[in-house]
């Protein structure tokens, strides 16, 4: 299993900054954190770490490589309980996100429903429908760029096995899997260890996260990255492993920790379990 970080070591420094500072902490791996379309001054001036979908993905992919390192994943979280607006990260930055990934030799692209306090208006039914809508042409996409679109726990519908499974089932292609997010769906009050075993035949990623389990829970939404070492909290870093390996899971993992010491510490907890 290969085991990233995300581009997201310091947030107001450049994408390139990000790159030298994982490889400093001993990774040969990263995830791409922050994506966009189109221009952005921040990016442009190096207060942000985000990476244009427009820009050229191989130019990208030499940046990586100049700081030795493997670009294994890359982020495309949108809004696909909303309906589509020119200001709202949904289907046509997946597309675009495919494509980037295609060139980058990534075979997949995480997404999930995003966050809207609109959206928990909505039935079950609805949510369903309308994220079916928001996927349709980037899983056609996805299906003649041999990319694969994987939907992160990250909301209401997302953060359960059953959710998960609904929906699924309700875009009915091959080219959509889950990316398991370990604390995402512990922040929404279920149990990362069961969600697991219930869905690990369709997962082909996993972002990594440890909470304290006095961290408040029964969110609609995720939680943003972890601050504490994998192996250190609540969640059962250690059972979820444990199953990944005995199910022959073949993916790579993304460590979603935040601060340099507890990156580090991860990295050991995970070399501890066999990973690396």
């Amino acid at each position: 299993m290969k085991v990233a970080c995300f581009t997201l070591i310091e947030p107001l420094r450049s994408f390139e900054y990000q790159l030298i500072k994982i490889k400093e902490l001993g990774f040969d791996c990263c995830d791409i954190a922050a994506t966009h379309d189109g221009a952005s001054l921040l990016t442009a001036y190096g207060f942000s770490p985000s990476v244009s979908l427009d820009s050229n993905p191989f130019e990208v992919k030499r940046l990586a490589e100049k700081h030795g390192l493997e670009i294994i994943s890359l982020c495309a979280h949108a809004n696909l309980l909303n309906p589509p607006a020119i200001y709202r990260y949904g289907a046509a930055q997946i597309v675009k996100a495919i494509k980037f990934a295609h060139a980058l030799g990534i075979p997949h692209v995480v997404t999930s429903e995003g966050e809207s306090e609109e959206a928990l208006k909505l039935s079950e039914k609805e949510m369903l429908s309308m994220i079916k809508f928001n996927l349709s042409e980037p899983l056609k996409v996805a299906e003649d760029f041999g990319v694969e679109i994987l939907i992160e726990p990250h909301g209401p519908l997302s953060a359960s096995a059953e959710g998960l499974q609904k929906i699924l089932d309700v875009c009915d292609s091959e080219n959509l899997a889950i990316n398991f997010d370990t604390g995402n769906v512990f922040v929404a009050g279920n149990d990362p260890v069961e969600t697991l075993k219930a869905v690990v035949d369709k997962v082909k990623h996993i972002h990594l996260k440890d909470l304290p389990p006095d961290i408040e829970r029964g969110h609609a939404y995720g939680v943003g990255m972890g601050t504490i070492p994998l192996g250190s909290g609540a969640v059962g870093i250690g059972e979820i492993i444990r199953i990944l390996m005995d199910n022959g899971y073949e993916g790579n993992a993304t460590l979603e920790v935040i601060g340099e010491d507890a990156l580090v510490a991860s990295r050991e907890y995970l070399a501890s379990l066999g990973v690396l």
